[in-house]
């Protein structure tokens, strides 16, 4: 194990890592023409149950809710019962020429679908993995659909999160080892987003992430000291290879 690198540290993220992988709740899709979009978001997938129309939304990874031209009560009493228990949700807008109100979904969280053109799979697809996080991992394993969203929301999410941590100063002992756990977390989801078992054999995986995050963490001290945020640009260039270079294995 590298220098400043601790393997209950890394047993913990893997431990993570498996739980998200793991998680087996389905996205809820209700309203308008949601046997279509359910169907649209299973294709290509063997998990039917991985979407389903209908169902408790407490227990739903996110809740979709597909609105023509107003909610109805058991459509908002969904979205009221998903928002209390912390559920993701989502509104998709057959017709964004027509004024609806959406209680409990944000403004980003509304797609709308241009008209005559069916459903957007590509921009809902994005606005699920997100609002999904890491939660998206066992649907991106299950749902092809969903799976380069999710990639591409993990890589994005893991760069920016190693940028905050770069530009703490390079003498502090955390700087090394918080960064290196990002890194080895983003390569684990994007191999169990690809349906691929999170265990011991991920081990060189691993080993290579944190040899790489030492060689960046010393071309960064070798730096002009005069370049600003040097350690923030590097944190965030590096998980970016990281990320393309685990996501280009799994293609």
């Amino acid at each position: 194990m590298p220098a400043g690198l601790r393997a209950r540290e890394v047993l913990g993220v893997m431990r993570d890592a498996q739980s998200s992988a793991a998680a087996g709740r389905p996205i809820v899709v209700l309203g308008f023409l949601a046997d279509e979009l359910a169907r649209e978001l299973r294709a290509g997938s063997e998990a039917s149950g991985a979407v389903v129309v209908g169902g408790n939304p407490a227990r739903a990874a996110a809740l979709v809710v597909v609105v023509a031209r107003s909610l109805t009560a058991a459509e908002e009493r969904a979205l009221r019962e998903a928002t209390r228990q912390g559920t993701p949700v989502l509104a998709v807008q057959t017709d964004a020429r027509i004024q609806v109100s959406l209680p409990y979904v944000l403004a980003t969280d509304i797609v709308e679908c241009p008209p005559g053109q069916g459903f957007p799979i590509p921009e809902i697809a994005a606005a699920l993995a997100r609002r999904l996080g890491h939660d998206g991992v066992s649907l991106a394993a299950r749902l092809p659909v969903l799976r380069a969203a999710v990639c591409r929301n993990l890589i994005d999410t893991a760069a920016r999160q190693a940028a905050a941590v770069g530009v703490v100063p390079f003498g502090s002992a955390a700087h090394f080892p918080a960064m290196a756990l990002i890194q080895t977390r983003l390569v684990l989801d994007l191999a169990a987003a690809h349906g691929e078992p999170i265990d011991r054999d991920r081990a060189p995986e691993i080993g290579a992430v944190a040899g790489t995050g030492l060689g960046l963490r010393s071309l960064a001290r070798r730096l002009p000291s005069w370049i600003p945020l040097v350690g923030g640009i590097t944190g965030y260039l590096g998980t970016r290879v990281i990320g393309e270079a685990a996501l280009k294995r799994h293609q």
